[in-house]
């Protein structure tokens, strides 16, 4: 069912998250038509928690390419 979004979605993945493993990032990312991953290095699960400045740069860099 994912193939049918074709809105842009972001994908924002902590390196170290145990709960669901960065290779699942990989495939939301294969399975979405316009799909961006950013990776946050060193994070959890929570990775909005644990870097915040970054997720919300990752965020507001992504809604500003929807403007183009």
């Amino acid at each position: 069912h994912l193939a049918a979004i074709k809105i842009p979605t972001l994908i924002v993945w902590g390196s170290e998250d145990r709960i669901a493993p960065p290779a699942d990032a990989d495939l939301l990312l294969a399975s979405l038509a316009d799909a961006r991953k950013v990776t946050i290095a060193g994070a959890p699960h929570p990775c909005y928690l644990h870097a915040p400045d970054i997720w919300h740069k990752a965020l507001i860099d992504f809604l500003n390419t929807l403007n183009d």
